[in-house]
């Protein structure tokens, strides 16, 4: 309960973080990207779900049977694909906003506990840090896709009814850790920030819900998710142990 307390209201006090005027530029120019991406995902779900639909009935000749594999294969179409196009864009806005919403990560983390101190704020070095992003992107997708493709299995079982929800809580859990991640790769190596995802599960995929939730908003949502989830997420690791992690 404390999670879903917490991964919540870090979203009402990102608002205020973010209203103001030195913050600006990282919400325009994540969100500006995002929302390009978004437009992409959309006109691809749209057209893609028709197409992927009629390749397979359009051998059907049947009519009864044909319209019976119509309605499956549209609801297996528009899970399958719109889990696959959700699960691409939230890591690609991730590489390619990465590094502004990281910067503004860095921003609130120093103008906010107003730290003067440069190691306080925590640098891996940048070779290092995007080799790591990279990694532990692909390590993400490599899971996600995975166990989104098993799930999907059950659209096929008495328990189709679950795979929507089990999905959603997928795409939640893995958004929520590269939101997290913005911080974390600041502080933590790889083995370090999986360790302390896996520790914080909860708050991790409240926040990634949120993130989703905001994306249903159309355009507008698009525009604020990227920095709105990161921003939340770094307010919540400022004030946790993150920086002792490593020397435990």
């Amino acid at each position: 309960m404390k999670g879903i307390i917490e991964g919540i209201t870090m979203y009402l006090k990102a608002l205020p973080v973010l209203a103001k005027p030195k913050y600006f530029k990282y919400v325009i120019y994540s969100g500006l990207l995002s929302v390009v991406f978004y437009c992409l995902a959309f006109v691809l779900f749209w057209y893609g779900s028709d197409a992927a639909t009629d390749l397979l009935t359009h051998r059907i000749s049947t009519d009864w049977l044909r319209g019976t594999l119509d309605i499956v294969s549209n609801i297996i179409v528009f899970v399958g694909l719109g889990a696959l196009l959700l699960l691409l864009y939230k890591h690609i806005v991730l590489i390619i906003c990465g590094p502004i919403i990281g910067k503004l990560s860095e921003a609130i983390e120093k103008q906010e506990t107003s730290s003067n101190d440069p190691d306080s704020i925590g640098h891996l070095g940048t070779a290092y840090s995007t080799y790591r992003g990279i990694r532990i992107v692909l390590r993400n997708i490599v899971r996600e896709i995975g166990i989104t493709s098993l799930l999907l299995i059950l659209t096929f079982t008495p328990l189709a009814f679950l795979s929507v929800p089990l999905i959603f809580i997928v795409q939640a859990y893995y958004a929520g850790f590269g939101n997290l991640d913005i911080y974390l790769g600041r502080h933590l190596r790889i083995n370090e920030t999986i360790s302390y995802v896996r520790s914080h599960r909860l708050f991790t995929t409240v926040n990634g819900s949120v993130f989703l939730l905001i994306l249903l908003i159309p355009i507008v949502g698009a525009f604020l998710a990227p920095a709105w989830s990161a921003t939340a997420a770094t307010l919540r690791l400022m004030n946790d142990e993150v920086r002792n992690v490593s020397s435990n």
